[in-house]
């Protein structure tokens, strides 16, 4: 509900391709470092155009978008500060930035889950805050316009809880998932 069909998106940590072409992109963009999601992507969704480069340097983009999406890609950088500064020049001034990351509450239920094998490997997080996201965002030229918290129970029978529970306090708190969206400065 955050991005209408035919829209110039631009996905930064693809993986397999599959949120991108859900989305149905008049352009549609995905990047990611992995060579063998690349591959994966290309061969399921070929009416997207894929880049196999690491998003610290975007400079053999050209194009600019309605929309670049963060999609649980910020946690797993090396350098969220410089990724951001990288998609500034990719903006037109009603670019819509989205932001989702895991809330650093979970970092220890996750890791004990991975530890149990009831939970998929991740790489080293760097758990950032709402608060650290919207301070890169101001450092890169954004302002943050919304943010809020998603999934507060991710197993079955969460719905009623994830709907309505996570939007209250102190509920919102232990919310599995922050969305910032952000616009050019």
């Amino acid at each position: 509900y955050l991005v209408n069909p035919n829209q110039r998106i631009l996905e930064i940590g693809c993986g397999a391709g599959t949120l991108i072409a859900h989305l149905q992109p008049y352009h549609g963009v995905g990047i990611d470092f992995s060579t063998e999601m690349i591959m994966r992507a290309r061969q399921h969704h070929p009416e997207i155009e894929y880049h196999q480069i690491d998003v610290h340097d975007l400079s053999s983009i050209e194009d600019q978008f309605d929309v670049i999406i963060f999609s649980d890609t910020v946690n797993d950088l090396w350098d969220v500060q410089r990724a951001l500064e990288q998609t500034k020049r990719l903006c037109t001034p009603h670019t819509r930035l989205i932001l989702n990351f895991y809330n650093h509450v979970w970092q220890l239920p996750l890791t004990l889950a991975q530890s149990l094998n009831l939970a998929a490997p991740m790489l080293n997080q760097n758990w950032l805050t709402p608060e650290d996201i919207d301070n890169m965002l101001c450092l890169a030229g954004f302002e943050s316009i919304r943010s809020s918290h998603e999934i507060l129970w991710p197993l079955p029978l969460g719905g009623f809880a994830n709907r309505y529970f996570v939007k209250l306090w102190p509920f919102c708190n232990f919310a599995l998932s922050n969305f910032v969206i952000a616009r050019p400065a």
